[in-house]
């Protein structure tokens, strides 16, 4: 069979939320397509979930099995290698989609002849009550559109290019978001919100012991960045767009558990990035988390209130009753 679209899913201990994921991506209306699952080691149920999805619609889920653990940038780059489909596309193991999502991305990228189409977002997490509370995330700015799991890429694009998951790091959809960005992908968007991403407070990016580590994996990804878009030689004309992305990690993380110090090291670590690649030289201070950044950024005292007033409002935000959202 000819597919037009492969998805990559990698797996790890997701037993929970699995079978509610591939359920929706077996409901998809786009019928020449492929599900590649990807279980990247685990101790649950999740490689006997998976195998038995690939065993009743071997048409539709082809499945990679790593005994061990190698990491989500690891899991996609081997399912991307093993993808037919014109168009790639990604979906978390415990986040699911609308069964008209990958039709819809895919008539609308091939209408405008884009390296990347994307559609809307939802997000969810329970609250303690257990209601479901719900938040569309925008795509309208770039250094909040950073998912890869709301978009389709043309395969040849990213292979012409060279452009996979950085392996190692966290922040991975980031990374590869911006360079196709920079690198000038043509890009198409659907106002739909067609994918619905569930909020894990124990994954990755949010678990609280992770908190320091993750700081320092962010540290590596920014790095890696800019490193990458010089050498691509393409730095020079994304100046405000890379200080956006700096901007906002900065604010970002006077939300998250950081100590003082932590902070100030962080603000220092950005500082030296803008200062290393020259993204101050053209600042655009009518962008409202630049000039933040930019006040805060030095002063001690200053950094120790507004993390103090962030995390006031994170509490605010998230207190029993509240529908919850954060920012960042």
């Amino acid at each position: 069979m000819m597919h037009t679209v492969s998805v990559v899913v990698p797996i790890h201990n997701s037993e929970a939320h699995l079978a509610q994921c591939l359920d929706s991506l077996a409901a998809q209306t786009l019928t020449e397509m492929e599900v590649i699952l990807v279980v990247d080691g685990g101790s649950d149920a999740s490689l006997t979930i998976a195998q038995g999805y690939a065993q009743r619609s071997p048409e539709r889920f082809v499945l990679m099995h790593l005994p061990t653990n190698q990491g989500v940038s690891r899991a996609r780059n081997l399912g991307m290698g093993r993808a037919r489909g014109h168009y790639i596309g990604f979906v978390d193991s415990d986040d699911w989609v609308e069964p008209q999502m990958f039709e819809r991305l895919y008539r609308c990228a091939l209408a405008a002849e884009a390296d990347v189409a994307r559609c809307g977002m939802r997000r969810f997490r329970l609250t303690p009550e257990g209601a479901v509370a719900e938040q569309s995330l925008p795509v309208s700015q770039p250094y909040q559109d950073t998912f890869v799991t709301n978009k389709l890429f043309r395969r040849a694009y990213l292979l012409e290019r060279g452009l996979s998951f950085y392996q190692g790091l966290i922040w991975e959809d980031e990374a590869l978001v911006t360079l196709c960005r920079c690198l000038g992908a043509r890009l198409a968007s659907l106002e739909a919100e067609l994918y619905h991403y569930r909020l894990n407070p124990e994954g990755l990016c949010r678990n609280p012991a992770r908190v320091e580590a993750n700081q320092r994996n962010k540290q590596a990804m920014l790095a890696r960045l800019l490193k990458d878009l010089q050498r691509r030689q393409v730095l020079d004309d994304h100046r405000p767009l890379l200080l956006q992305c700096l901007a906002h990690h900065g604010l970002s993380a006077l939300y998250h558990r950081l100590s003082l110090a932590q902070l100030r090291d962080y603000f220092a670590f950005l500082d030296r990035l803008a200062a290393e690649y020259r993204l101050l030289e053209r600042p655009d201070l009518s962008d409202y988390r630049i000039s933040r950044f930019l006040r805060f950024r030095r002063s001690l005292w200053q950094l120790h209130l507004v993390a103090l007033i962030a995390r006031a409002r994170l509490w605010w935000w998230t207190r029993p009753g509240q529908a919850q959202e954060s920012w960042g």
